[in-house]
């Protein structure tokens, strides 16, 4: 593919992500009502991050609803997905082959396996994270890749606000975006070192290598990375290019020739950071509950409870002023004491001259 054809791609995938960015704005201002509420650090709805370290739970007086959404999460690991007893069985949708007992001593010994990957990656961590989001905004969002360190594979749980869902005409979410930072170093490491530990640099910009080669490897790159329907789709074909979802990663920068915080050059270049497939679609994006065709949860027990919380929050602030008031009260004096000490220790004297 040219540098052509790539530019009118990567403009394709941006109008895809503008798309989904419209269609999703409603349900910010709800999201961002319930993070505040109840789960501050679990959305982001900017690439900027510096405030990371800052309080984020003023809204959060009374943590009754936080700690409910821990109980969930806890309760759903415990009934659904535990990881201490098997939750999972595999079998033939052919009666005749379920029944073989060939094929369930094969059908035990997978399952089997799977459950020693699931306990070897991080499976069982990233799951309590999608369903603390499932329960409190309506809607999770899971990636599952493959892994080369032992563990086979990895899932990388992401906070709502951060990606993009689209369904297809069954209403099963079929396209991912997502819009992340990276730093100059994990973009070498990830898309250019190679095995024997060079760096391969035809699909980094240059504006990266230079970062890299000044050694600023920890200034921070905007990343896309879109997994939609592959229109190329070829079912005999082996190529990643042919399979059935399309998977890109590219700068967020040099989009497109001519954008906005984009130099020419790297405009010129039309890189793609990775371009692959999948022959599934590998994100995991429940949702609680969802009315017609929408793409996005609708109804969950964070969102039945968000009055509840709020009223919470209001009665125990008001609860506190009162007590406040009653502790320590408004004082009424003389004039006489303007310009003089006045404690309210225990124990303490005011001296004044009362006069009659």
């Amino acid at each position: 593919m040219n540098n052509e054809d790539n530019i009118k791609k990567r403009n394709r995938l941006q109008h895809l992500r503008a798309q989904l960015e419209m269609d999703r704005s409603s349900y910010i201002s709800h999201w961002r009502d319930l993070a505040d509420n109840i789960l501050p650090r679990r959305a982001r709805f900017t690439l900027s991050n510096d405030k990371r370290g800052d309080k984020v739970n003023q809204n959060i007086i009374d943590n009754t609803g936080t700690l409910a959404n821990r109980t969930l999460q806890s309760g759903m690991m415990a009934g659904v997905t535990s990881p201490a007893r098997p939750w999972f069985k595999l079998t033939s949708e052919d009666p005749m082959l379920a029944d073989s007992e060939n094929v369930k001593a094969w059908m035990h010994i997978v399952s089997s396996r799977m459950a020693t990957v699931f306990i070897r990656s991080n499976l069982y961590n990233a799951l309590p994270v999608l369903y603390g989001s499932l329960g409190t905004f309506g809607t999770g969002s899971m990636l599952m890749e493959e892994a080369f360190d032992g563990s086979v594979v990895r899932f990388y749980p992401f906070p709502i606000g951060s990606y993009y869902l689209a369904n297809d005409s069954k209403l099963r979410v079929d396209t991912f975006i997502r819009e992340y930072r990276l730093t100059v170093r994990q973009i070498v490491d990830q898309f250019g070192k190679q095995p024997d530990g060079s760096i391969k640099w035809d699909n980094i910009t240059e504006t990266v290598k230079n970062q890299y080669e000044n050694n600023n490897l920890e200034t921070t790159v905007d990343v896309v990375h879109t997994i939609y329907p592959n229109p190329d789709y070829k079912e005999n074909k082996l190529e990643a290019k042919y399979k059935k979802w399309a998977s890109v990663y590219y700068e967020a920068g040099q989009s497109a020739r001519g954008q906005v915080g984009s130099s020419t050059t790297d405009n010129a270049e039309g890189k793609f950071l990775r371009e692959s497939g999948f022959d599934y679609f590998p994100v995991l994006a429940p949702r609680w509950e969802s009315t017609a065709e929408d793409v996005y949860g609708n109804n969950c027990p964070g969102m039945v409870a968000l009055g509840d919380v709020k009223q919470l929050q209001m009665g125990e602030k008001r609860a506190l002023q009162a007590i406040d008031k009653q502790v320590n009260p408004p004082m009424i004096g003389p004039e006489s004491l303007r310009n003089k000490k006045a404690s309210l220790l225990p124990g303490d004297i005011t001296y004044n001259d009362v006069r009659e």
